[in-house]
């Protein structure tokens, strides 16, 4: 699977749980397999076999929340993933994974207070900042980020998207010039990250600038440049 030979991987990871089907480790591999060729439907009973198989290995529930998020079925794949944390957080990257799905489901709340909860035991890694700054927004308690992400932009610099993340919380404030310098900043230092530009472009819309947006746009993917063609 590694070296892109996705069919030999599928076919020897089948053979292996047609000759040991109650291994959970073979099981394991086959999920694996499975969830990355997208076939989750394929996946579901395996997975849920592995579940009654092992219930307290926490790594099978996360596998059946995956598939969950697969079949988009977010709130069961919350419900597994929730499952696999109970007694504390044992893989920081599912948490995140959790928060996000909180934020689709319209549950800002729910992602802020556990983001909050982890945060301070992971160090504030980007991805993590990131997912609990829109959870702020959506509450109305962005300003609470502030003083920690100003002590990061100056420690820290271009190192980190903070200057993004700082932009995203001017804009929700209104400082439309404010947003409009970070997320330049932020785009000068990360021009190969989408987002920024996206971030960008639209604070010069609501400014008014449209040739600057414009310009921005046109150097999108085409899936990111639908977003604006929808305005």
């Amino acid at each position: 699977m590694g070296l892109g030979k996705v069919d030999e991987a599928l076919n020897l990871s089948m053979d292996a749980v047609e000759k040991a089907s109650e291994n959970p480790h073979v099981l394991r591999r086959h999920v694996q397999n499975l969830i990355r060729t997208r076939a989750y439907h394929a996946a579901l009973p395996i997975c849920q076999t592995l579940c009654q198989m092992a219930p307290d290995v926490p790594i099978y529930k996360i596998l059946l929340g995956e598939v969950h998020f697969g079949l988009k079925q977010p709130k069961k794949a919350i419900s597994a993933i929730a499952e696999s944390q109970i007694g504390g957080i044992k893989y920081a990257a599912i948490t995140l994974r959790q928060a996000n799905g909180f934020l689709v489901m319209k549950h800002p709340k729910m992602a802020e207070e556990l983001l909050g909860r982890v945060l301070p035991e992971i160090r504030w890694p980007d991805q993590f900042l990131d997912a609990q700054t829109a959870a702020k927004i959506r509450v109305g308690r962005q300003d609470e980020l502030m003083p920690m992400l100003l002590k990061l932009q100056k420690d820290a610099g271009a190192a980190r998207n903070v200057s993004h993340l700082i932009a995203k919380i001017l804009h929700a404030n209104g400082n439309l010039e404010g947003a409009a310098k970070n997320a330049a900043f932020a785009v000068e230092f990360g021009p190969d990250l989408g987002q920024y530009k996206v971030l960008l472009a639209t604070i010069y819309r609501e400014l008014g600038r449209e040739e600057d947006a414009s310009e921005l746009i046109a150097q999108l993917p085409p899936m990111m440049q639908k977003r604006f063609l929808k305005r």
